[in-house]
């Protein structure tokens, strides 16, 4: 049996208080990752118990899944490790389905140019057509798709009468926060909510609830709608679960529902903290996106948007994420005014010229 030393961490990264399982198949439990109890510092493990490398690249891309709401780099390296132990081995299936979940762990951590070079890897006539949903929201988070015709409107309609037959909790969660990302990227605010939302209860104890209930606080948040800011706070509150990402994400969206309550200075100041943590964790398309919520709530005016605004400018550009950079520049326009602060923006923020992806 190999241990798999994944690091220590400090105490806030934990997932709530218990151990998680996580299982490479339904019945048999092949690896299991021991959490701490809050408040302690410790590490978490992998036992690698199975010589069968299907089942150790599962337990691999299943730990990424688990290490996705405390550090998600070390989740896209587990997911990583994964792929590459399915390559050497020819395992066909495996080589389909884990660059697509690498592949959407990648983007937030900015390295769009291994996610873009991985998904131009797989071809249509390879990818089992569910899968090509998955590959859809990524196309549209980083910008390939020009609009709701492009790449990822045409899988999502040639997908989805596969996606409406789709028993597992799990998969059809999955399946349903992918289309709600195609809808956040293509400005569908109220769409990207409520399809969230669904996602979060399909599978309410997986770990891409978690992500979806943060899409749909950010849709809400975009909307300028606090009640159902609150209702997706709400639910990652009482869900219990926390991680350093996590916890990020759910300081952000009470950031903005202070701030659309006229609590301005304490969501100010909040917005200050999950901004941090996100630099800290260095996910710079996650941080771009808090930055754009922050601008977002609080109006260009604030005496926070310039810096943010610089940086999350400089953040989508960097990254080709077309569909965001065009919508801070909007809302920059937007609210904006011709007053001192204008001379406060880098003129990079006025010129309306997007980016081009950075390939």
């Amino acid at each position: 049996m190999r241990l798999l030393d994944l690091g220590e961490r400090s105490p806030s990264d934990r997932i709530g208080g218990s151990t998680r399982t996580i299982s490479a198949n339904r019945r048999t439990a092949t690896g299991v990752g021991a959490v701490r109890r809050p408040g302690q510092a410790g590490i978490l493990t992998l036992f690698e118990g199975s010589e069968h490398p299907r089942q150790q690249t599962r337990i691999l891309n299943n730990l990424g899944y688990v290490l996705e709401v405390i550090h998600p780099r070390q989740a896209l390296g587990a997911k990583k490790r994964g792929l590459e132990l399915a390559r050497q081995m020819g395992l066909r299936d495996r080589e389909i389905f884990l660059p697509l979940a690498a592949c959407e762990g990648a983007i937030g951590c900015g390295d769009w140019k291994w996610a873009r070079e991985t998904l131009a890897s797989l071809s249509d006539a390879d990818m089992p057509e569910v899968f090509a949903i998955y590959s859809g929201s990524i196309e549209r988070k980083a910008g390939r798709a020009p609009g709701p015709a492009g790449t990822a409107g045409e899988r999502l309609r040639r997908v989805q009468p596969i996606a409406e037959s789709i028993t597992s909790p799990r998969d059809k969660g999955a399946v349903t926060y992918a289309e709600a990302v195609v809808s956040l990227a293509g400005g569908e605010l109220e769409a990207a909510f409520d399809k969230a939302m669904l996602a979060a209860a399909m599978d309410p104890t997986g770990s891409s609830a978690f992500v979806a209930l943060g899409t749909a606080g950010r849709a809400a948040l975009w909307m300028r709608d606090p009640g159902r800011v609150a209702a997706a706070v709400e639910q990652l509150t009482e869900a219990h679960v926390h991680g350093a990402w996590l916890d990020a994400v759910r300081r952000d969206l009470e950031a903005g529902l202070a701030v659309l309550e006229g609590r301005t200075k304490e969501g100010a100041t909040l917005f200050a903290q999950a901004t941090t943590a996100l630099r800290d964790l260095d996910v710079p398309f996650d941080l771009a996106l808090t930055q754009l919520d922050r601008i977002t709530v609080l109006g260009a005016d604030h005496p926070d948007s310039p810096a943010a605004a610089e940086e999350a400018h400089a953040l989508f550009e960097r990254l080709g994420a077309k569909p965001f950079l065009e919508r801070l520049e909007a809302v920059l326009a937007a609210t904006l005014p011709t007053g001192p602060l204008l001379c406060r923006v880098s003129p990079a923020l006025l010129s309306g010229a997007l980016s081009e992806q950075n390939d």
